[in-house]
């Protein structure tokens, strides 16, 4: 057992000071006094080195022992400003993305209708060549009719022209 457990390895600080952890024990308190906050962990709490030999592991980046800052630092006006900063610019981005979520939609249903028309034209075009097609048969059927009573009347005609 180490010298900071004690008999019942309980982690200890020394001095007789000795803590157990329990969930929900430490509650980080954020920018507006409310739970979580909305900064980033890294910017509240002290970044620890190798080099450190434990004189300046209870002070932060900037040189400040953490028991002159209330809420662990949080209350700093520009970290707050910070934090506003970037809830604003998440909410310009939330918004822009519904707008252009708006703007794909808008257009997806321009396109499936624009689609359906072009089906639709299609299906047109072809019944109406289809249409042309028939006519102009029926138009050669009947020339060619005309054609062939043509010729008829004029064998017809020299017939009787050859007997008189």
């Amino acid at each position: 057992m180490s010298e900071e457990e004690n008999s019942s390895g309980v982690p200890s600080l020394g001095h007789g000071l000795e803590y157990d952890l329990w969930e929900g024990q430490f509650q980080f308190v954020g920018v507006d006094g409310q739970e979580g906050g909305d900064c980033n962990i890294i910017d509240v709490f002290p970044v620890v080195n190798d080099d450190d030999e434990g004189q300046d592991l209870f002070r932060d980046r900037n040189g400040n022992r953490p028991d002159k800052h209330p809420l662990n630092g949080v209350k700093n006006l520009k970290k707050k400003a910070w934090c506003a900063d970037l809830n604003e610019r998440v909410q310009v981005l939330q918004e822009q993305m519904s707008v252009l979520t708006d703007n794909q939609n808008h257009s997806d249903e321009r396109y499936t209708r624009a689609k359906q028309e072009n089906a639709t034209l299609q299906a047109r075009v072809l019944m109406l060549e289809e249409q042309l097609r028939e006519v102009e048969l029926r138009a050669q059927e009947k020339l060619q009719d005309e054609e062939r009573r043509h010729r008829e009347l004029v064998a017809r005609v020299d017939r009787e022209n050859n007997y008189k």
